[in-house]
């Protein structure tokens, strides 16, 4: 059997670490589209409670990533750097979304339109880098048991 089958059956047969935390990514982006969305039609409140639904979804798929996804991947591929940096970006994400949330606070639309692009614009290439490079990786450098017991506790979140 093809490599490239190989690896579509055992992903359709069991989920990985890559499917879930890219499924999550994906329910991020829809949720925080849902806030720009209502503050573009100026709908600042229903922007307000939006975004603090992504922004606390965001802070749990982070957390799950520090916490459970990178000492994983640290211990078991031996380097520390692909971590280090998106933990130094989750920290820029966390600023960005508490301004951004601060501005749709003070009703400012024009702010929050600003800081929700640079947002997208980090979130869009960290969330690349996570997905084809250090998801794949951590399924790679994990045994079958690590990944079944991640992705459980992930479905379980």
């Amino acid at each position: 059997m093809h490599l490239r089958n190989r690896m579509r059956d055992r992903s359709e047969a069991e989920p990985s670490i890559s499917s879930e935390f890219t499924r999550d990514h994906c329910r991020l982006d829809v949720l925080f589209e849902d806030a720009r969305r209502l503050a573009t039609a100026d709908n600042l409140g229903g922007a307000a409670a939006a975004f603090r639904r992504f922004a606390y979804e965001l802070a749990r798929h982070i957390a799950a990533e520090e916490k459970q996804l990178f000492p994983l991947f640290d211990a078991r591929a031996g380097m520390r750097g692909p971590t280090t940096m998106m933990r130094h970006e989750h920290r820029e994400l966390e600023r960005l979304m508490a301004v951004a949330a601060a501005s749709l606070e003070r009703e400012d639309a024009a702010t929050f339109a600003t800081e929700a692009a640079a947002l997208a614009a980090i979130l869009g290439t960290h969330n690349l880098k996570e997905e084809r490079v250090l998801y794949p990786r951590t399924d790679a450098v994990v045994d079958e048991s690590e990944r079944a017991r991640l992705v459980a506790s992930l479905q379980r979140q």
